[in-house]
């Protein structure tokens, strides 16, 4: 009885280790983490005074990415072509994390960058920043990464003029989250117009987008996350009266309807259908998240310490996805069926996305756009066993960045992300 009592208790011990976050801090210093992006095989991650760093082995060790970036104070990290880099010093692109690009051109009034991304060709431009405090820029090249920026802060005031995200969608509308509320502006237009009914005291704070298709989108504020499915006409509360600073929506076999939606803040929630969220355990992890990042593996969050008396501290965890839903491996997805990396990526012309399947069934290949909107179906059909190959004409999208979706007999296999460029 002895020896089955001592083995029971062995193995739940090994679960219970199993079952905890693992700080994954080595290279690192300490600094806030702002921003986490994935870069194919890599994990990019943006901090608050020790600038950029990079992980090419899950989080167990991470590498110094500034190369020659004079500001390491980093609001965020995005990429398009390269590595876009907002800092409180201007806007910076990078290839290689050494040598560093200033963005900052010409026409830049303020230089605390908040968000650097592309635009909507519209008022947004090719490319956007978002200021803390001054609004929004236009910028368009005059050579590869010089910007001439144009004010593009019209309808904005007081809290709007601070500016925490943006979706530029690429001939349409463009939304920024800001410290006043949503704005947006539809094609054609030459100014914002705040969209906030349903938002009020702290959900007007709002920090992130989340896209999930068509008119639809998430938006984590400091009130809470909300929807709308008519591009902010109205919002509706999914979890109210929290604290939350970024929301990931991750499609993938493992879970159960093909996707879950995570956000998180001063606590974590995790949602497969929108209605029922679950609060995720931190384990006594001190700090609120300010960066978030999911992988096929992994779950990786950016906790950040806030002190009254010394700077800010930060740490990054992971966790295996599996055991933080708790939920058991998708067997009608087969695990040796592969979705391959298009090629070229970027691709400017014609695209070859190929894929492994290990048994034969109903295959559709989708193409979706920045905000998860499908945009085209390249294959709905029965395939048998074996590699194939599709090629396709990019020409008839527009410059961006786009995913691509495998699914078999209805269960989504593997998500990818192209880049076209023209």
């Amino acid at each position: 009885m002895k020896k089955v009592t001592l083995q029971l208790a062995v193995y739940f011990y090994a679960t219970t280790l199993i079952a905890q976050w693992v700080p994954i801090n080595n290279g690192l210093n300490g600094f806030p983490p702002t921003a986490l992006w994935p870069s194919g095989d890599a994990l990019t991650m943006g901090t608050y005074g020790g600038g950029v760093y990079i992980t090419y082995d899950q989080g167990d060790i991470w590498v110094d990415f500034n190369g020659d970036l004079p500001n390491l104070f980093v609001n965020d990290i995005r990429t398009h072509l390269g590595l876009l880099v907002a800092t409180e010093g201007g806007p910076f692109a990078t290839y290689d994390g050494t040598t560093y690009f200033d963005c900052t051109g010409t026409g830049l009034t303020n230089t605390d960058i908040n968000f650097f991304t592309f635009g909507n060709e519209g008022i947004t431009g090719e490319f956007m920043v978002g200021t803390d405090g001054g609004g929004v820029f236009a910028g368009d090249h005059t050579s590869p990464w010089i910007l001439d920026w144009t004010p593009a802060s019209t309808g904005l005031s007081g809290a709007g003029l601070t500016v925490n995200d943006g979706a530029g969608i690429t001939g349409g509308w463009a939304m920024i989250a800001t410290d006043g509320g949503v704005y947006r502006a539809l094609p054609g237009e030459t100014e914002w117009t705040p969209v906030n009914n349903g938002l009020s005291g702290d959900a007007q704070k709002v920090r992130k987008f989340g896209g999930f298709g068509g008119n639809s989108m998430l938006i984590a504020t400091h009130g809470g996350l909300y929807s709308t499915s008519n591009i902010g006409d109205n919002w509706a509360p999914m979890i109210a009266d929290e604290k939350l600073n970024t929301v990931l929506i991750h499609m993938s076999a493992i879970y159960p309807n093909g996707a879950m939606v995570y956000t998180f803040g001063e606590k974590g929630f995790y949602s497969d259908d929108f209605v029922n969220w679950t609060q995720m355990d931190f384990e006594g992890i001190e700090g609120e998240v300010t960066a978030a990042q999911v992988d096929s593996v992994n779950l990786y969050l950016g906790f950040t310490v806030t002190r009254k008396n010394s700077a800010d501290e930060g740490a990054v965890y992971r966790k295996p996805i599996q055991q933080v839903v708790a939920i058991e491996e998708n067997l009608s997805a087969p695990e040796e069926t592969i979705l391959y990396q298009n090629f070229p990526n970027p691709v400017s012309d014609n695209a070859n996305i190929t894929f492994t399947l290990s048994r034969p069934g109903i295959i559709t290949l989708t193409v979706f756009n920045i905000t998860g909107e499908k945009i085209q179906t390249l294959i709905s059909s029965y395939h048998n066993t074996g590699t194939h190959t599709i090629s396709f004409d990019v020409n008839q999208y527009a410059k961006g960045i786009y995913f691509y979706s495998l699914q078999i007999d209805g269960h989504i296999i593997e998500t990818k992300r192209m880049l076209i460029v023209h």
